[in-house]
């Protein structure tokens, strides 16, 4: 239905320019009458709905993804800190595998809170 109105619409701007060439306008006047009419039209246009929008989200609580990651936070625990001999040769033996590590990575392999990892590091 829009596009034929799009279409009748496209029709009667060309008949339009052709009747002002006809007149005598020149045909760069006609080119920008009918660029600055296509910009003055709007891009986006309401559109009336026939019914009733029945698709209504209801908002969940607690996602199955959140759920998923208490658990396994909840298993893992808090961090306690080891002793400071153990955590040095976790990182002795990381760093034997690879030169370069980010902290949050140093994490995840000794298991140990960021603060203690940093202490040992700067020490």
């Amino acid at each position: 239905m829009k596009k034929s109105k799009r279409k009748n619409t496209a029709v009667e701007e060309k008949l339009k320019a052709i009747e002002r060439v006809k007149s005598g306008a020149k045909q760069v006047d006609v080119a920008r009458d009918i660029k600055v009419e296509e910009l003055s039209k709007p891009v986006r246009l309401s559109q009336p709905l026939d019914k009733a929008v029945t698709t209504n989200y209801k908002p969940v609580a607690n996602h199955i993804y959140n759920v998923e990651y208490y658990k396994k936070k909840k298993e893992e625990g808090n961090r306690t800190r080891a002793d400071k001999q153990q955590v040095f040769d976790m990182l002795f033996s990381a760093f034997e595998k690879h030169q370069y590590y980010n902290i949050k990575d140093l994490v995840d392999i000794t298991k140990q809170p960021v603060v203690s990892i940093a202490c040992s590091r700067i020490k």
